[in-house]
């Protein structure tokens, strides 16, 4: 379960913080719905540490949970058990922590010596411009907002229309990169987000070129990505 998690759940996904913070919501949701009777001090000692948390936050993190707790129901028997099945839960979320970012590293150094190639939108008639190696030091100080490409394909869509300013700030840090504004690159076109309607901003999310090339890299193998 622990090697499916950064793939089909989370990539970034901190286990220990999960199943801290997802029992702590869940015991909310009963206490608000009147099912259960709590004393004051567990009340106030639960909201200090999701007061912390924000909304976006609490849903990731329940997807999360539920997920992995689907695919290994025999956390759920520890999650409220006694201090020995606590500290089971413990070390076996201790471990899986480290199988995900074993499987994260052994998927970026895979993708390290193609992913220049994969950037480019018909890499059998060109690559990128100009272009990168993972090897090259030079070409290492020229990657993302400092490559005229790439730049684009991280410029957040909204900002596309401007483009050539918005990438100037990023680099600069006038523009501030957040991670729930989608990229460029997450639409479809030749061009990173040249099919991005603002009206239906749904229409070819996560179908630009570069995702798909990197699922099948990593799903059905490298022979299938391009």
């Amino acid at each position: 379960a622990a090697r499916w998690i950064p793939r089909g759940v989370d990539l970034f996904c901190k286990l220990a913080d999960v199943f801290r913070i997802a029992p702590l919501i869940e015991q909310r949701n009963v206490a608000e719905k009147g099912d259960h009777i709590e004393d004051e001090e567990t009340k106030i000692d639960r909201e200090a540490i999701l007061s912390n948390v924000p909304k976006d936050v609490e849903e990731q993190t329940m997807r999360t949970y539920k997920k992995v707790t689907a695919a290994a129901p025999y956390l759920l028997t520890l999650v409220n058990g006694n201090r020995k099945k606590r500290q089971e839960l413990e070390g076996l979320l201790a471990e899986m922590q480290v199988v995900i970012g074993q499987v994260r590293s052994e998927d970026a150094s895979h993708l390290k010596p193609v992913i220049g190639k994969y950037a480019a939108p018909d890499p059998d008639d060109e690559d990128l411009v100009p272009p990168i190696s993972a090897n090259s030091h030079k070409s290492r100080a020229k990657m993302g907002l400092n490559h005229p490409q790439l730049a684009r394909m991280l410029c957040p869509f909204k900002l596309l229309t401007i483009v050539i300013r918005t990438c100037k700030k990023l680099q600069s840090g006038e523009i501030k990169m957040h991670a729930l504004v989608w990229p460029a690159m997450v639409y479809s076109g030749t061009i990173p987000g040249e099919d991005f309607d603002r009206t239906q901003v749904q229409k070819g999310l996560l179908e630009g070129y570069l995702i798909e090339r990197v699922m099948k890299h990593l799903f059905t193998g490298p022979s299938t990505a391009l």
